[in-house]
């Protein structure tokens, strides 16, 4: 299961209040490369799978990328021009 970091949910929690225009809008995971992700937003379509955090809807992922990403953690790298949302794999 994708998981995600305290700090993440927080990052997570922030970029959805500033960038949802409805109260149904999530934030979504998507790859077009497998290799680089972005976050946008959209609506929850059937299949996908959910990142919670302190039972809160956080993230939203296609089936298809939650099952390449079943050992991947959500995290925060900090960068000159600010906080950075990444996906890393978990240490074994």
């Amino acid at each position: 299961m994708l998981k995600v970091t305290e700090r993440a949910a927080l990052e997570l929690e922030k970029m959805l209040q500033e960038k949802a225009e409805s109260k149904d809008d999530c934030l979504r995971l998507v790859t077009e490369d497998g290799e680089s992700f972005a976050i946008g937003v959209g609506k929850a379509k059937e299949g996908d799978h959910f990142v919670n955090y302190n039972d809160k809807r956080l993230l939203v992922v296609s089936g298809i990328l939650a099952a390449h990403l079943n050992d991947a953690t959500v995290g925060v790298k900090d960068t000159p021009g600010g906080p950075e949302i990444v996906v890393f794999r978990t240490a074994a």
